[in-house]
């Protein structure tokens, strides 16, 4: 593991504005909150320490960098400014190292306890840090981004996060590629292997909280006919089978669209459960 060593901030640093845009203030100005980190011949500016010690100030100021749904993916798959990530079906989990302890913090905001195997791998790190990834069956924790370090929010595009998380991490990284051959190559990769699809990420983009159009995921969907087995009013919903097979109910969204018992409707959907129930499906228009 590569060593990370803190160093005195120069006359200038990138900080984050109210706008949640980059712009570069003299050091004075912001020195009781902020740091540079320095690996190798690579700076990484941070900014925004997190209250230390305490984990319910920690649950209030982060907040998840969430995705968009990309309706445009040509350009991303051609463009040298994006790269591809395989898209994960696990839990959206934050797991946290500090003075107390190691634990997780969920999309909600809610504290948990990790596994065993998860707790060893995060004392490995001789730093304290903030990781966001997606916790997966057989306690495996997949990292794609690094949000904190040593105590203070990482305020750098997404390549230089990347190369911080490669150098510090102890815990396995999602799988990304660059280059457009590479992109398409992970999405075809990704159908075959009934995945849920990838995640294009501008290298500039920097984490902010909320949805950004600088992330935007790529899903695999299924279109297919069933048959409606039955109607429910009050819940706006149907229920469709297939071959005497029933996959469960799919939200309608408006009565004045409400079919027939009977009737044969193309549903969309990502793909079926463990359960036999259409994940996230929804009706054709």
């Amino acid at each position: 593991m590569c060593a990370l060593r803190e160093i005195i901030p120069s006359p200038c640093f990138f900080a984050r504005g109210a706008n949640r845009r980059l712009y570069v203030k003299p050091m004075y100005q912001v020195a009781p909150v902020a740091r540079k980190i320095q690996h190798g011949r690579r700076r990484y500016f941070v900014n925004r320490r997190y209250s230390s010690g305490h984990k319910r100030s920690l649950t209030k100021i982060m907040k998840l960098l969430l995705l968009t749904d990309c309706t445009a993916p040509e350009a991303f798959f051609v463009s040298p400014l994006w790269v591809a990530e395989e898209k994960m079906d696990g839990v959206r989990l934050v797991i946290v190292k500090d003075e107390g302890g190691v634990y997780g913090v969920t999309r909600g905001g809610n504290i948990i306890a990790l596994p065993d195997e998860i707790v060893a791998l995060a004392m490995l790190s001789d730093y304290d840090f903030a990781i966001d990834g997606e916790m997966m069956r057989g306690a495996r924790f997949v990292a794609f981004d690094i949000i904190s370090i040593g105590g203070v929010e990482i305020g750098t595009g997404n390549s230089s996060r990347r190369e911080l998380l490669e150098a510090m991490s102890p815990f396995e990284l999602v799988r990304r590629v660059t280059g457009e051959q590479a992109k398409r190559d992970l999405w075809n990769e990704t159908r075959c292997q009934k995945g849920e699809g990838i995640v294009f990420k501008h290298i500039a983009a920097v984490y902010h909280d909320g949805r950004s159009e600088w992330t935007q995921r790529l899903k695999h969907y299924e279109t297919e006919t069933f048959r409606v087995a039955a109607v429910s009013i009050a819940r706006c919903s149907i229920e469709v089978e297939k071959d005497g097979v029933n996959y469960g109910g799919v939200p309608v969204g408006s009565l004045n669209n409400l079919p027939r018992v009977g009737d044969a409707v193309r549903v969309k959907y990502e793909r079926v459960t463990e359960s036999g129930k259409l994940l996230r499906a929804k009706v054709c228009k």
